[in-house]
């Protein structure tokens, strides 16, 4: 937890995403658009999986998802 707050605190960023900074890096080197959506289900942190909030996550990232669509966004 400690790390944690650590990096929050250097880097002021809320969210890692290995994954995704994968597949932006490979897409910008091949000049593709690309874009990523991500549930956040658990904090960085001690990993009690019971406290992850994985329908929810799974819901906001649907919702994200269809309100973009709606927006006119692809």
């Amino acid at each position: 937890d400690a790390k944690a707050g650590e990096l929050q605190r250097r880097t002021g960023g809320m969210v890692e995403s290995m994954e995704g900074a994968a597949l932006v890096h490979v897409a910008r080197m091949l000049a593709i658009r690309v874009g990523e959506v991500r549930g956040i289900s658990n904090a960085v942190g001690t990993r009690d999986r019971g406290a992850w909030r994985l329908r929810e996550a799974a819901a906001a990232a649907r919702q994200a998802v269809v309100d973009w669509i709606e927006a006119g966004g692809c």
